[in-house]
């Protein structure tokens, strides 16, 4: 090995070699032998080369029940992180690193926060006033402590999302710009809301961030949600909307996270059920960061005080499949490098159903590990189901929450809307439709809602938890759009909702037709 003989002060310099990950490899039997008997192929390695090696942890993960159709097959996806069992004589060897404590942890983001501060001090003479910075690193410390505490996979926290959150702040005290006369801890909140917001908030489900939100609130005698509720509404309404496309919390929350995830350059994974807007949120995103869309986009984005340096961006896709191997997401990262300092454009790397990849026994993914350390080019992936550790706390993860009565509502409301204007411009207006299903909606969501929470398993074909979602729901609705009676619309809940033969399903479905819509079960029956 080249330099083997280099010395240095009389003696021989000694090379450490580091393996990461080493159990990620299926290649276990060569790290042996390089670990344990110190050669490579039978060639036993000069002394002064000293072998140090890190391995993931053996912990079992919580799959949800999207992902346990595709990971049946998958042994490694039984884990956070998806390992290799090592050969017992490499166990001889191991030393168990463990977890920082909480003081340790505390000790590590107020020091990680101070050398920001300096930085923004120094760099910019942005200076943040002491009481602040304490608040900043409590709120950073207190967010790991909720998450880790709530969070079924608790290895996907780490000290990445202190210094994500760190990063975004400081970023985002330059973008975010101080109106007239007001105070610089409005400013600072602002930044420190949105920040903790990205980094923390939107991984949790319903109920978690509720609990979350208590957590901020107390410590910083600010209503938390309340200020971040209006930061969602201020930038989602600077996208224009499709016709047809309802404005609801679920696609708020969406374009809020990805617009800062893409103009701050942090990867972001997009998780939530079929019908989540996941790939409506981004189609949207990039209409307004197109060529045309730019320029009305910094104008809307001043008036709500944001100076984003905000350029076209230009998305390099790969649609991500149980086949996929490194080599092709290596190749479309390549791609959009290319435009990195490009004069006009952003480049972005789009990842689709990114979980199906994750189940590839080419292992595609573990190239990300290395990519998404310290990105240079913006990142997006969707995915229906959340992926493994080490991918997860990588990135910011948006954890999509369920639709709720509202958002279906007013999904409905806006489809119902575009159909009377479609039919009234070529003049084939029928008045009694339209308000006809205004009425109905609120049956047809309650009629879903039923379904989607029951707990029985009728609804669960083959022991498939979510067979119907949010598309059935959008398919119903258009089906009612052209029903010109009461009784034929019924046929829209058979259609959507009675594809599964068995009488358990059929007496079901008859049960909450009859309770919702009022209707005598010898009517609903034949239907």
């Amino acid at each position: 090995m080249e330099g083997d003989d280099r010395k240095r002060g009389g003696k021989q310099q000694r090379n450490v070699v580091f393996f990461d990950e080493i159990n990620t490899s299926p290649d276990i039997g060569w790290f042996k032998e390089l670990v344990c008997s110190h050669s490579l192929d039978g060639i036993e390695l000069p002394e002064q080369i000293k072998i140090i090696g890190a391995c993931n942890p053996y912990r079992r993960r919580a799959i949800s029940p999207e992902a346990k159709e595709y990971s049946a097959n998958d042994p490694l996806s039984r884990y956070i992180y998806q390992v290799y069992p090592l050969c017992e004589t490499m166990k001889e060897y191991l030393w168990s690193f463990g977890q920082l404590s909480l003081w340790d942890e505390e000790q590590y983001i107020w020091e990680m926060s101070k050398k920001i501060f300096r930085e923004m001090s120094t760099n910019d003479g942005r200076n943040i006033p002491f009481e602040w910075k304490c608040a900043i690193a409590g709120n950073v410390a207190q967010s790991q402590r909720f998450l880790r505490e709530s969070l079924k996979d608790k290895d996907i926290i780490s000290l990445r999302d202190a210094a994500r959150f760190l990063k975004l702040f400081s970023l985002l005290f330059s973008y975010v710009q101080r109106p007239d006369k007001s105070s610089s801890s409005v400013h600072i909140c602002r930044c420190m809301t949105i920040a903790l917001s990205l980094c923390y908030y939107f991984r949790l489900d319903y109920t978690q961030r509720q609990k979350l939100d208590q957590v901020v609130s107390t410590l910083n005698n600010v209503p938390f949600s309340k200020n971040l509720e209006a930061e969602i509404d201020a930038v989602s309404g600077v996208f224009e909307m499709p016709k047809g496309v309802a404005l609801n919390q679920v696609l708020k929350e969406n374009l809020f996270v990805l617009f800062f995830c893409i103009v701050t350059a942090t990867p972001i994974v997009l998780v939530g059920k079929p019908g989540a807007s996941k790939t409506l949120s981004f189609e949207i995103m990039r209409s307004s960061f197109s060529s045309s869309g730019i320029v009305r986009m910094k104008e809307k984005l001043k008036e709500i005080h944001l100076d984003v340096p905000i350029k076209p961006i230009q998305t390099v896709a790969f649609q991500c499949t149980r086949d996929s191997k490194p080599s092709g997401i290596m190749e479309r990262w390549g791609q959009a490098m290319i435009f990195l300092n490009h004069p006009t454009v952003n480049p972005l790397v789009l990842l689709d159903e990114i979980g199906l990849a994750e189940h590839s026994t080419h292992r595609p993914l573990k190239i990300l590990h290395q990519l998404l350390e310290t990105p240079k080019i913006a990142f997006v992936g969707i995915s229906n189901w959340i992926l493994d550790a080490a991918k997860m706390n990588r990135v910011i993860m948006h954890q999509i929450r369920d639709l709720s009565t509202k958002d279906l509502t007013e999904t409905a409301q806006e489809m119902c809307r575009l159909h009377c204007l479609i039919s009234k411009e070529a003049n084939n207006f029928r008045q009694v439709i339209c308000p006809n299903l205004q009425g109905e909606i609120s049956n047809i969501t309650t009629v879903y809602d039923k379904i989607i929470q029951d707990q029985s398993e009728a609804f669960q074909p083959n022991g498939k938890k979510h067979f119907f979602g949010a598309r059935d729901f959008y398919a119903l609705i258009r089906h009612q759009l052209h029903s010109e009676s009461y009784h034929k619309s019924l046929e829209g809940f058979a259609r959507n909702f009675g594809g599964i033969d068995t009488p358990e399903f059929r007496k079901k479905l008859e049960e909450i037709i009859t309770q919702v819509l009022g209707m005598e079960p010898q009517k609903v029956v034949p239907i």
